[in-house]
């Protein structure tokens, strides 16, 4: 997998040519691959996904700071 561009590559046995497939969907957020949203609150969407680099799995969670109510002293 090469996932600075989201594709696989294969080999074909009888010439040394490679040829690439895109992921089906290729979606990506900043260094995650293959992200899938799994769940929603009020303040935050949480998705799940692959690091770009090191190929393990993640969640990622997505705060909405404009719903959060911040006090100041």
């Amino acid at each position: 997998m090469n996932p600075q561009y989201n594709y696989l590559y294969t080999q074909q046995q009888l010439s040394s040519s490679y040829s690439y497939t895109p992921l089906v969907p290729p979606t990506s957020i900043n260094d995650f691959y293959d992200v899938v949203r799994i769940g929603s609150g009020s303040f935050a969407q949480v998705y799940r996904g692959y690091e770009l680099i090191n190929q393990r799995p993640i969640m990622y969670r997505e705060v909405a700071l404009k719903k959060i109510n911040v006090c100041y002293s």
